[in-house]
């Protein structure tokens, strides 16, 4: 009898140190001061007047590469952590090929996308309207028609934005499940 209670003691004091349901762990403090580090040089970067595209392109690279490296390692566990680390994928360099734009790596924003969905179904509110940004962006790069409507583009004669080709069936309650405003207001009617 004693050797049981001993071997059920040893199994149910494994659980916290497997990450089982049962006892969640608090997610690495390190990792989430890390990811904020990151984000925070990403959005200084792009909310710049005068923002230096080669800086923008580096920044980026060493942002995926540290993500990828942080995900493999399995410590991306949270869902705010998720939504940074697809923030920060979503953001993998583009550049313009025989007059498109083109991903470096396209993969990205897929991983983007199921990071971002993973955060909103775990209740982080943010990443909502991310999964729609993540997915548009994603499709738009593969030359297919977004589904939602986030991704725009500059017309350098007038400097209007241009709404980039949309999936029709794509209905404004889908669009509204995810954060994202109505197709009138997409198009600036």
């Amino acid at each position: 009898m004693k050797n049981l209670f001993a071997a059920v003691a040893v199994f149910l004091l494994s659980f916290p140190a497997m990450g089982t349901p049962f006892c969640p762990q608090a997610p690495d403090l390190s990792v989430q001061k890390e990811l904020e580090a990151m984000v925070e040089a990403d959005q200084a970067l792009r909310g710049s007047e005068n923002s230096d595209p080669e800086k923008e392109v580096q920044a980026d690279l060493a942002h995926r590469q540290r993500v990828l490296a942080l995900l493999a390692a399995g410590r991306i566990d949270s869902a705010e952590q998720k939504f940074m680390a697809a923030l920060l994928l979503q953001h993998t360099p583009a550049m313009i090929c025989e007059g498109k734009l083109t991903s470096q790596s396209r993969e990205n924003y897929l991983l983007a996308h199921y990071l971002a969905l993973a955060s909103a179904e775990a209740g982080y509110r943010p990443a909502r309207r991310m999964v729609a940004m993540t997915l548009d962006r994603y499709l738009w790069l593969c030359g297919k028609a977004q589904k939602y409507g986030t991704n725009f583009t500059v017309d350098e004669k007038t400097g209007k934005r241009i709404l980039e080709p949309l999936d029709p069936a794509t209905s404004d309650e889908e669009r509204a499940l995810w954060d994202v405003e109505p197709l009138r207001v997409l198009k600036g009617e």
